[in-house]
């Protein structure tokens, strides 16, 4: 069930001043070998050359291929031909076609063993500095920090660079009226690799990550045997990861603010009335710079004029309106820049009225109602240059091959999305206790969103909770009792609950009213493209809220003067209404689709002791 979340925030005190300091430094090491399975040069190259005999690393598929290692290397040497690059070492060849050579060559990297984890990553310390002064008298009181945190980065393209603000007065405007200010505000700038995002592919569900350079992911899955100042293949372009980290990389800056001001007034003695209203608003921005020389940006011009290579090469394009035409390259000089912009505007009003009443030391009641309002607005917007010079103040030099294929294929270079998350809910709590003895609670919320749409049938929900508790220790015969027994015994409380609760289910659950969405429909020609919509998903009107029900029993103990301490809690869980997937007949036009049909039982038993 969504509700309110309730922050505590640090306030001033009356009559005292302070200001304080607060420094933290992380150590943070390096990542090892020692810590994961995995092979060392010499166990890796007697797999190689294992597979060598069996005629997996043949010349002929390694020389063209688009990724290569050590053996690819080693082909590409025996067929380079520069006497001014290699003189006459090998005749003018990067290494001679021998059996001798190539085992000279394979030993040195049997032996190389590099460590990955230590040319990629940093010991570094991580600073968190923290200044706050707090301040107040009688009638106001006033709270205020500022912090830094500084991560230089445990690679040598992850820095992050944090800073934070906070103020919270409060004002006693009377002794009826108390309002509270609340601000606060964050901007972080952080620098990572440029590593695109993963794709599950349909069919054989793989997850896949083009043009992967995280750095983490690269120790781990690169052979030991190679040398770290030589260049591989990649892509069919040139690589080496030191290169890449500094020719690919993001930069991502945020900034959230929040703005919130409290109303309470207590008209009369045990009534009060409370008002909250916040708005935050939050921007995110996400540079992508791809350098001209990046392997991701060679990548779409590499292999031209090389038979071998460009009709392999998926990044090159073949015009399919020229028959016969050869593939070529919609980018042949500069990179690629991209940008991401999110923001958020969210507000949020709560009301309640509280009433508090006891009678006599007798009798203890408390009500209260409320209501809780939220919009939550977010959008996204996308854009992308290719062909964009760094080199040259980057100019953007675009083809109008470039144009043509991304208009054949359906790219989107640039897209605007927005959201809207609305909900309201109505609260009201009852508790009663007698003499503190016999406590017994119940609260309900009538909660209402927009995630399903238009349909009222599974806009509202009623959610409820009812509660018992007895503490058998304000009884007098049990206060004699710990008294005759010098309190080895002290305390014990019986409690008991049971309650309905609910949640909105998967954000992919949301189709109680057909989803439709635009698209630019696929034409083997350009000029035969047309815009057209697509159903996402079929109407769904039975969708609901995902449902639990939970009954609790349990019992507090204390004993030695509660020196020591048990709590017992058992519980039987149902959840029910659970989203999982249905096989249907497809007459509405789909054959899997998902409902509320699943759920799930549990129980369980919970001890906990504890100590003073």
């Amino acid at each position: 069930m969504a509700g309110v979340v309730v922050i505590t925030t640090k306030r001033g005190k009356a009559g005292r001043s302070s200001i304080n300091y607060t420094g933290e430094f992380s150590y943070r090491l390096k990542p090892s070998y020692r810590n994961y399975n995995i092979c060392n040069s010499q166990e890796q190259m007697g797999i190689y050359k294992e597979m060598a005999a069996k005629g997996w690393l043949e010349f002929e598929n390694l020389a063209n291929s688009s990724s290569s290692g050590i053996y690819g290397q080693m082909y590409k040497l025996m067929a380079d031909y520069n006497p001014e690059k290699y003189g006459d070492i090998y005749g003018g060849y990067g290494l001679a076609n021998t059996q001798a050579a190539m085992n000279a060559f394979l030993q040195q990297a049997e032996y190389r063993n590099t460590d990955w984890f230590d040319l990629l990553f940093n010991n570094n310390i991580v600073q968190n500095h923290s200044v706050s002064i707090s301040t107040g008298t009688d009638k106001a009181s006033l709270y205020g920090s500022i912090s830094l945190m500084n991560d230089p980065g445990w690679t040598p393209s992850s820095s992050v660079q944090r800073y934070t603000s906070n103020m919270n007065a409060q004002f006693k405007l009377s002794n009826k009226l108390t309002v509270s200010i609340l601000t606060n505000g964050s901007y972080r700038s952080q620098k990572s690799n440029g590593t695109l995002n993963s794709e599950t592919d349909a069919v054989s569900g793989s997850v896949n990550r083009s043009f992967d350079i995280n750095p983490f992911s690269y120790c781990l899955n690169t052979s030991r045997t190679l040398d770290p100042k030589a260049v591989y293949t990649r892509n069919y372009a040139a690589f080496s990861i030191f290169d890449e980290l500094e020719r690919n990389y993001s930069d991502i800056h945020t900034t959230d603010m929040k703005f919130q001001a409290d109303v309470a007034w207590k008209p009369i003695q045990g009534l009060e009335f409370k008002a909250l209203g916040a708005y935050r608003t939050m921007r995110g921005v996400n540079e992508h710079f791809i350098l001209n020389r990046s392997n991701m940006a060679e990548a779409y011009r590499a292999g031209v004029g090389n038979p071998s290579i460009m009709y392999s090469n998926p990044y090159l394009y073949t015009d399919p309106d020229i028959i016969g035409a050869d593939p070529i390259s919609v980018m042949p000089t500069g990179g690629i820049y991209m940008r991401t912009d999110n923001t958020l505007e969210q507000l949020d009003f709560r009301a309640t009225a509280q009433f508090n009443k006891i009678w006599n030391d007798t009798h203890i009641f408390n009500a209260m109602l409320g209501f809780d309002l939220n919009d939550t607005q977010k959008e996204q917007i996308y854009h992308s240059d290719y062909g964009v010079d760094y080199d040259n103040a980057r100019i953007v030099n675009i083809t109008p091959a470039f144009f043509k294929q991304a208009k054949e294929e359906g790219t989107a270079l640039a897209s605007f999305s927005k959201s809207w998350s609305r909900g309201l809910a109505y609260i009201a709590s009852l508790s009663y206790s007698y003499k503190g003895r016999y406590t017994v609670n119940a609260s309900g919320r009538y909660e209402g969103s927009n995630k399903l749409g238009k349909n009222r049938d599974s806009r509202w929900l009623p959610t409820w909770s009812i509660s018992g508790a007895w503490n058998a220790h304000e009884e007098s015969w049990f206060q004699k009792f710990a008294e005759e027994h010098n309190y080895w015994f002290s305390t014990f409380t019986f409690r008991t609950s049971y309650s309905l609760v609910a949640d909105r289910g998967p954000a992919w659950m949301a189709n109680s009213e057909p989803m439709i969405y635009s698209t630019n429909i696929w034409r083997p020609q350009g000029d035969q493209q047309e815009i057209g919509l697509y159903l996402s998903d079929i109407q769904n009107s039975e969708l609901t809220y995902e449902k639990t029900k939970e009954f609790n029993i349990g019992f507090d103990a204390g004993f030695l003067h509660n020196r020591l301490n048990l709590a017992v809690d058992a519980y039987w869980r149902n959840n029910f209404d659970l989203g999982g997937p249905v096989q249907t007949h497809g007459v509405g036009g789909t054959i899997t689709k998902w409902a509320n049909v699943a759920e799930m039982k549990s129980n369980g038993v919970e001890a906990t002791i504890s100590t003073n």
